[in-house]
């Protein structure tokens, strides 16, 4: 047999071999090239695909290595296959596989799985894709990362608007430092080591981010830069190449296998990939079509998948970790409360509204005599709120539909939902919508119809809900609104959740920051850790007046109190009603005005006999049946609230 042996030149291998048909195949497979002035075969080692094929060739055909140096390569690459094999099965644990320390901030747990997660950063040497499934803690495994390793900092961070307050508060909490939002008129200074920013505005503000001298860049939902052509994604990879010789960490939840092509400049950015070998990437992994479009011209369509295994194995040995919820249940609770923070876009528009408020406050010496009057007010302060927040809300709910297919969304008042259902309707979504004033069979379909699809957005009324509701097919839940009543809240929650369930289930809360809804939301939530039986019972008739003492406490006002008239001849009936929970039982009857007695009685936190009452004693004046007759009026007409306020106190005499 005529002597076979492989040389390494130029981090070339060169293999030198008598003519075998097989072998001469086997090499052509595997990426070699004929040399016909050295008479070789040459396998360039910047190819680590098929390290495994090279080596599992050069062992069946005997072939040797030339010398020490070639014998030390082959070593090498042994070495990077198995390296690869250890982060194949590391990408997908969810308990490590080492004892690996890990600093958090005091009072700071991990879960186990997120500890993997750091240890495949640290592994993959800083260069990581993080797709675990929504809800697992990306931002904290990689925040986590940073904070033991500060020689990584100054880091910047790239997310989408909605998500850059939450970005300043995880900073804050896992890594106990100060962060800068930069916004388009922020003039950036070297005085912190963590930076945000959002994709659209990264690109007017790339020059002044490339003098920074950033070691460490994080893509949060990097699905954003699968277009190529976006001012962003240049931006994004012009960037990443000035930091990759440090540390790129990109986080996304969305199923990243289900269109490869999007995926490849995320690789590019980590640095896993160069940029012009896009055809090799397409006609590998993108299934790539050829289309004629007339006239003899074609254009290549490369939104299909193929050899999806490959790049699976490609991904989670180089760069990808990824968990499923499923995958951790036992580490995980049932159900998860996650407060999101978005600061308004109508800022002063709140605080000339706010500011009105107080004086208000002021001029009646913290005496208040008309919780209707209140609540009024507070409702204009949560209209501004609301109007300042939906943009960035409405890409939170893209943003969570693009990771998790089925998403229910709850709000408060019917025009918030009309609102949304309009936006996202302009999208190819699945979308439904279940408000007051459907009849039972019409929000039955919009369920069923939720229910029986893979993917899909509903929109409910927190309050048209009802009991006998189930969307448990979906696994988030996001509150635009917050209801007045901590028993509403649960009760939509539960919509998704059941006890003894086999999945974890997230509910956003989305919150606009240093506004009436962070009020709310801390009274709620302080109100929800009640136990059940006082939420079923409880008389919630005073969370104005408490928003009241949460406010007046903020601005250092004197404390509020609540002073009762004097109510002469109030009909029969009516005299244990507060009127809020009379505006409140008009409300929902104009929405719906075939709910039950019994359902009434608890939306509003009151007993059945007294919603008889109430009911009787208001129908009984004639103009209530009017006012449900007239609903589109009603909602039509911004004073539509005062004007039921004028016409109860009015026929009861208050």
């Amino acid at each position: 047999m005529q002597r076979r042996y492989v040389k390494l030149k130029n981090n070339i291998l060169k293999f030198h071999t008598e003519y075998n048909y097989s072998l001469k195949e086997e090499l052509k497979n595997l990426g070699c090239k004929w040399n016909g002035s050295e008479v070789c075969w040459e396998y360039s080692l910047k190819n680590k695909s098929n390290y495994e094929g090279i080596l599992n060739l050069i062992n069946s055909y005997n072939i040797r290595p030339y010398d020490e140096q070639t014998e030390n390569t082959l070593t090498n690459m042994k070495n990077e296959l198995r390296k690869r094999e250890y982060l194949y099965k590391l990408s997908s644990a969810t308990e490590p596989t080492i004892d690996i320390e890990i600093k958090t901030p005091k009072g700071l747990k991990l879960y186990d799985y997120q500890k993997v997660g750091i240890q495949y950063i640290q592994e993959i040497g800083g260069k990581a894709l993080i797709a675990d499934e929504m809800g697992l803690g990306k931002t904290i495994q990689a925040l986590t990362y940073l904070y033991n390793h500060p020689e990584l900092r100054p880091v910047l961070i790239i997310c989408p608007a909605s998500l850059k307050i939450n970005w300043k508060r995880e900073i804050k909490k896992w890594t106990e430092e100060e962060s800068l939002i930069i916004s388009t008129n922020t003039k950036i200074s070297k005085d912190f080591n963590y930076y945000i920013i959002n994709y659209d505005i990264l690109s007017k503000k790339l020059k002044e981010l490339k003098e920074m001298g950033f070691k460490t860049l994080i893509l949060d939902e990097a699905h954003y830069i699968k277009n190529k052509k976006a001012k962003r994604t240049k931006a994004v990879l012009e960037l990443s190449q000035q930091i990759q010789s440090s540390s790129v960490i990109a986080l996304t939840g969305t199923p990243v296998l289900n269109k490869p092509v999007e995926l490849f400049n995320i690789l590019v950015a980590l640095g896993k990939i160069k940029e012009n070998k896009f055809w090799d990437y397409a006609n590998l992994y993108c299934d790539p079509k050829e289309i004629y479009i007339g006239n003899g011209r074609y254009i290549t369509l490369v939104d299909g998948a193929s050899n999806l295994d490959q790049l699976n194995a490609f991904l989670r040995s180089r760069t990808m970790i990824r968990r499923l919820k499923k995958d951790v249940l036992n580490q995980l609770p049932p159900k998860r409360r996650i407060k999101i923070n978005i600061d308004i876009e109508n800022r002063k528009e709140y605080e000339d509204i706010e500011n009105r408020f107080i004086e208000w406050y002021i001029s009646k010496g913290g005496i208040i005599d008309s919780k209707a009057e209140l609540l009024q007010k507070i409702e204009a302060l949560r209209k501004i709120a609301l109007e300042g927040k939906l943009k960035q809300t409405i890409e939170f709910i893209i943003n969570t539909y693009e990771n998790e297919k089925k998403v229910v969304v709850f709000a408060h008042h019917r025009h918030s939902i009309e609102q949304i259902y309009d936006e996202l309707r302009k999208l190819d979504y699945n979308l439904t919508k279940i408000i007051g004033g459907m009849k039972v069979e019409e929000k039955q379909n919009a369920i069923d119809r939720f229910n029986n699809s893979e993917e899909g957005i509903i929109l409910i009324s927190v309050r048209a809900g009802g009991e006998g509701i189930n969307l448990q097919s979906a696994k988030v839940g996001i509150f635009v609104e917050m209801d007045w009543t901590p028993a509403m809240l649960l009760q939509a929650e539960d919509r998704l959740h059941r006890i003894g369930q086999n999945k974890t289930v997230d509910i956003y809360y989305i919150i606009a920051e240093n506004t009436v809804e962070e009020h709310i939301f801390k009274i709620v939530q302080e109100k929800a850790e009640l136990t059940k039986e006082i939420l079923d019972t409880a008389n919630n008739e005073s969370e104005g007046f408490e928003i009241l003492k949460e406010m007046a406490n903020i601005y250092s006002l004197p404390a509020p109190k609540l002073v009762k008239k004097k109510r002469a001849g109030r009909k029969k009936g009516l005299s244990k009603i507060s009127l809020d929970t009379i505006i409140r039982l008009v409300s929902v009857l104009s929405e719906d005005e075939e709910v039950s007695n019994k359902e009434l009685a608890e939306r509003l936190g009151v007993s059945p006999p007294s919603v008889i009452d109430i009911r009787k004693n208001l129908k009984s004046m004639g103009e209530l049946n009017i006012l449900i007759e007239e609903n589109s009026k009603i909602r039509l007409s911004k004073n539509w609230r005062s004007n039921i306020i004028k016409f109860i106190e009015r026929m009861t005499k208050i």
